[in-house]
């Protein structure tokens, strides 16, 4: 557990040549043994993805580039699979599914005051009350005030290896 939260000295930052054909299977090898190695965790698809992309850039990544994208799209952050498209019974879906559920709001907007705004919404509230003292007297006093309850999601409560 200590190694874990262990201080290592900087390293310079470091190209990961995928086209240096060095793996046998060409940069999509040597991207699998680098991920394999290093603990990236990502999957098939998410290669593929960084070597077609790449090779459209017509440079290798870096490491830190690397680990970003692994970060962001690790089972812990699954915002893509939010945004991406779907099929039910090989019906192909109109909206992703963060559509759908933004779609929520659109078609009953009623008593949402904010919607989708860093993951949250504040709903209209009631009026409520609570204690406070009034500071010239020092006396306690019931005030009351409307109430709008928020609502948070974490999309970001996945477990991973590679968790911030």
């Amino acid at each position: 557990m200590g190694q874990m939260f262990n201080d290592g000295s900087r390293k310079p930052l470091e190209i990961v040549d995928i086209f240096n054909n060095g793996e046998r299977g060409g940069p999509l090898a040597t991207l699998k043994a680098y991920n394999q190695r290093m603990g990236l965790c990502l999957d098939q698809t998410n290669m593929e993805y960084l070597v077609a992309e790449y090779t459209n850039l017509g440079r290798p990544p870096t490491d830190i580039e690397l680990f970003m994208w692994a970060q962001v799209n690790s089972e812990h952050c699954r915002h893509h699979v939010f945004n991406a498209t779907w099929t039910i019974g090989g019906t192909a879906m109109k909206n992703t599914l963060f559509n759908m559920i933004k779609n929520t709001h659109k078609v009953t907007p009623d008593f949402t005051l904010s919607a989708y705004s860093d993951n949250a919404a504040v709903l209209a509230g009631e009026t409520g009350n609570y204690w406070a003292p009034d500071y010239s007297s020092g006396v306690w006093a019931l005030h009351k005030e409307k109430v709008q309850p928020l609502i948070k999601v974490e999309t970001h409560n996945h477990p991973t290896a590679i968790s911030p």
